[in-house]
């Protein structure tokens, strides 16, 4: 696939990030607290994978809540899209 969508996965040798839209990639740390959005110039080489989803799997994510591991906030899905 030669143009990345949002939620397409972007792999590179040893790493897997997920495509935000607009040049930006989400990758997180090995330990899992250094989550950040970058260029998706920084992963040279990269190869990008869209994941096929199942009937009725964006509402199902939609009201899926997420921790935050440094704060132990939880907030919804809907709230990453913003």
């Amino acid at each position: 696939m030669g143009t990345p969508a949002p939620g397409d996965l972007v792999i590179t040798a040893g790493h897997v990030g997920v495509y935000a839209g607009d040049g930006q990639v989400v990758s997180g740390g090995v330990d899992g607290y250094k989550t950040e959005v970058h260029s998706i110039s920084w992963l040279s080489g990269a190869s990008f994978v869209r994941v096929a989803s199942s009937p009725g799997a964006a509402e199902a994510a939609a009201t899926t809540q997420y921790r935050d591991k440094g704060g132990g906030r939880e907030f919804p899905a809907a709230a990453l899209a913003r």
